[in-house]
């Protein structure tokens, strides 16, 4: 998993819609956030990123997420320059984690004096630098011990991403919320891995299309399935894009029907087609 360091430095761009976003969040709602990724164009649909104020105090992590839609062109953010038809690039973003900087401290990362943390990299005011493997994980586990409320755990590596799953809780709506955000992950990397840009089921000798079948209503529609049943967990766990398979509703209700949670590898036989 690439992980990217964002800025965002108060001083030039207040982002005046911040607090309405960081209580929706908070609340389990998802929200879509579009950043500046500098010159950065290399920034694929699935990368961890963590979005750090510069500039102006309190300095620090204020936000994490995951990139859902690759860097793309479009006017300034700066309206001045935006006035002249300056273009800047920019990343679409679901934040994890967001906090309210006049609410809750930032996580400053000048406090760390030694390990993968001790690095000169936050003075950099360049957006979407790529951070190293060792530096990434350790900005996890730091961000996640300070964040004031739970979100996922990072306490180990995540290979791919992931997102922390099967809570008992009466907290539906934050469930709701997290497997959102993972559906929509996969989809998204569902239609970048196909060059025709087509939502096909993945369950072999399927292959169904909504679109072709049901035309612009089905433009776009899949659902998604856990090859995982996340009722089979004695607690929490992590889940990634690999444990799960886009599939058609058909298949879908087959293979979980009767209470069962059937391998997709051979729910359709391959039947030979018989003249007589």
């Amino acid at each position: 998993m690439t992980t990217f360091l964002l800025t965002w430095n108060p001083a030039r761009w207040t982002w005046p819609a911040l607090k309405e976003i960081a209580q929706k969040i908070s609340a389990g709602y998802p929200h879509e956030v579009r950043w500046s990724c500098g010159n950065n164009r290399k920034l694929p649909v699935g990368a961890r990123v963590f979005l750090v104020r510069q500039g102006v105090e309190p300095k620090g992590v204020v936000g994490s997420g995951w990139v859902v839609r690759a860097p793309y062109e479009s006017a300034h953010w700066d309206e001045e320059r935006a006035s002249k038809g300056e273009n800047a690039f920019y990343i679409d973003y679901v934040p994890d984690a967001l906090i309210d900087p006049d609410i809750h401290t930032p996580l400053d990362l000048r406090k760390f004096n030694e390990g993968p943390l001790s690095n000169s990299i936050w003075r950099i005011q360049s957006s979407a630098i790529t951070l190293k493997d060792a530096v990434a994980h350790e900005l996890e586990v730091a961000w996640s011990r300070h964040l004031p409320f739970k979100v996922s755990s990072y306490e180990s590596p995540v290979v791919g991403i992931g997102f922390e799953e099967g809570h008992r809780s009466h907290q539906f709506r934050l469930h709701r919320s997290r497997e959102w955000a993972l559906r929509n992950r996969k989809i998204e990397a569902a239609l970048a891995a196909n060059p025709d840009g087509r939502l096909l089921c993945e369950v072999p000798n399927c292959g169904f299309d909504f679109e072709v079948t049901y035309g612009q209503i089905g433009e776009g529609f899949i659902e998604v399935h856990h090859l995982r049943p996340l009722s089979e967990a004695d607690g929490p766990t992590v889940t990634s894009l690999d444990d799960l398979a886009i599939v058609c509703s058909n298949c879908h209700a087959m293979i979980h029907r009767g209470g069962e949670c059937r391998p997709i590898a051979d729910l359709i036989a391959c039947r030979a087609v018989s003249d007589g």
